[in-house]
C-alpha cells in the first residue's frame, strides 16, 4: 500500500495541490498519521480505510483539531447561525413544487456567509459541501449538515438552558 509510505514533504505538497493552505504543522502531521488506519478500519473498509480514517479525522473532527479554517476559528455561534440560515432557506422553499427538503451548493454557501463564516474561498466551501454530499446529488439535507457535529450531552443541555 503506497499511501502508507507517503512522507511529510510529499503530504504537504498534496495538501497544497488540494487547496488546503490553512493547516499548521501539528494539524498536517495529525492528518498524515491517519494514512495508516487501524486494523479495525482495515477490516471494515478494506483498501479505502485510509480515506475513511482521513475523512473522519478532518471532516467529522470530533476531537476539534481543525476548527481553524482559513485562518479563523469556527465557533459554535457560527454553526448555530448557519444552521438557522439553512433552516430558513428550507422553510422558504417548502412550498415550491417538487421541493425535496434539500439545499444546493449555492444555498449552502449563502448560509455559511449568513452564519458569519465569510472568510472561506469558494473552493473551501465546495470541499465542505462535497464532504456532506455523500450520494453526489449536488444537494444536502439538514441531517447531512447536523451529522457533522458531535455534541456532548451535558454540553448540549447547558447550551439549551442558556438559550
Amino acid at each position: 500500500r503506497a499511501v502508507e509510505r507517503v512522507r511529510f514533504p510529499q503530504f504537504q505538497r498534496a495538501l497544497r495541490r488540494a487547496g488546503v493552505y490553512w493547516l499548521n504543522r501539528p494539524q498536517e502531521e495529525s492528518l498524515l498519521a491517519c494514512l495508516v488506519p487501524s486494523e479495525d478500519d482495515l477490516e471494515r473498509y478494506g483498501e479505502t480505510a485510509w480515506e475513511m480514517s482521513l475523512g473522519i479525522a478532518f471532516v467529522t473532527d470530533s476531537d476539534a483539531r481543525f476548527v481553524n479554517v482559513g485562518g479563523h476559528s469556527v465557533k459554535s455561534h457560527h454553526i448555530l447561525a448557519t444552521t438557522r440560515a439553512i433552516q430558513a432557506r428550507l422553510t422558504e422553499r417548502s412550498t415550491d413544487l417538487g421541493f425535496d427538503g434539500t439545499v444546493g451548493r449555492i444555498d449552502f454557501g449563502s448560509a455559511l456567509h449568513l452564519g458569519g463564516i465569510t472568510w472561506l474561498t469558494s473552493e473551501q466551501v465546495d470541499v465542505l459541501f462535497d464532504a456532506m454530499d455523500a450520494d453526489h446529488t449536488g444537494r444536502i439535507t439538514m441531517a447531512d449538515w447536523l451529522s457533522r457535529f458531535c455534541w456532548e450531552p451535558m454540553q448540549a443541555a447547558a447550551e439549551v438552558q442558556r438559550a
